[in-house]
């Protein structure tokens, strides 16, 4: 389910088709966002369900700085290293990044 906080669901008409769509200049500071990054704001707001994914997890996402400093628990601006998992780095595919 999804909570739609930014009023971003909305409904695509081609021709006899619809479609839900999640309109990404619903957010502030999307405009400014690399296209990966663009791609990852239409996911939470698919996903947003207010408890796994939250509004204030949107907002961060849509006012990434490419020049802010990594820090901790921030997953927009988090070292590469820190994305390593039991499968691997999602950035990079290795399976162990060493200090």
């Amino acid at each position: 389910m999804s909570v739609n906080s930014f009023g971003a669901k909305t409904t695509l008409r081609l021709v006899r088709t619809r479609y839900q769509i999640f309109r990404l200049d619903a957010v502030d500071g999307s405009d400014s966002l690399p296209y990966s990054l663009k791609i990852l704001l239409e996911n939470l707001l698919r996903t947003e369900d207010g408890a796994n994914i939250t509004a204030d997890d949107i907002r961060t996402l849509a006012g990434w700085d490419p020049k802010a400093e990594p820090s901790e628990g921030d997953p927009v601006h988090a070292r590469p290293s820190d994305h390593a998992g039991l499968h691997g780095c999602a950035m990079c595919g290795r399976s162990r990044h060493d200090a």
